[in-house]
């Protein structure tokens, strides 16, 4: 999905109430609970390292979930869990002649975070500000080792052993910004649009990478 075509998803999902005015009613949904799914859209970019090393990765779909707590009607916190596998090419640099080569996989991504949100306006259809820091962690599916046995027990064909490979991975510490709108639809369901741009405090040369994501989330309210 284009990143022109997301984004119009997204401002269509929350704009089309924003002219009624029941959207413009008061608030109620301060000191309560709530829960929420996440379809996430995860912009491709390209990240650069040392000697000419990069990697591109492609724009994909992923999901999440959360679970927070509204303090009033304009500030609330909730820890967020959110996941999306990414398809990469790159281009390596030999470590022994410093010879390029051409790569490619699927970077498995993952990120725990707690979030503060602000409403900025006290009624049902209010546009919103958040800020929260986490950990993230990567998988790049590169292969980190020699092949080693495991068995586990498969639900459908029982007990079963076959190898697995390491692969370079890292948990690191990571940090979020976002924007977007909310619209409480009814006392105990609401939507959320956002914009969202997430840095990763990573290791080796690459810095801190930051990936750019748009978010529908489809909530339920609980006292």
């Amino acid at each position: 999905m284009s990143r022109h075509v997301w984004r119009g998803f997204v401002l269509a999902a929350l704009l089309a109430p924003a002219s009624a005015s029941w959207a413009l009613q008061d608030s109620s949904r301060g000191q309560s609970w709530e829960a929420a799914f996440r379809i996430i859209n995860v912009q491709g970019d390209t990240y650069e390292g040392n000697n000419g090393a990069k990697a591109e990765t492609d724009s994909d779909v992923g999901w999440g979930f959360g679970f927070g707590f509204n303090v009033d009607e304009n500030l609330s916190f909730a820890g967020n869990f959110n996941w999306a596998d990414l398809d990469y090419q790159g281009t390596g640099i030999s470590g022994i002649n410093g010879s390029t080569f051409d790569a490619d996989g699927e970077l498995e991504i993952s990120t725990l975070n707690f979030n503060a949100t602000y409403n900025i306006l006290r009624k049902s259809f209010t546009p919103f500000v958040s800020a929260g820091i986490g950990a993230t962690y990567i998988d790049t599916n590169i292969p980190n080792g020699l092949a080693y046995p495991v068995c586990w027990w498969d639900p459908w064909y029982g007990y079963y052993c076959g190898t697995a490979v390491p692969t370079k991975d890292e948990t690191d510490f990571s940090y979020n910004i976002g924007a977007g709108l909310r619209w409480d639809v009814v006392d105990n369901f609401f939507i959320k649009a956002s914009a969202n741009r997430l840095w990763i405090d990573a290791s080796g040369n690459i810095g801190h990478p930051s990936f750019i994501s748009y978010a529908v989330d489809f909530g339920f309210r609980f006292q």
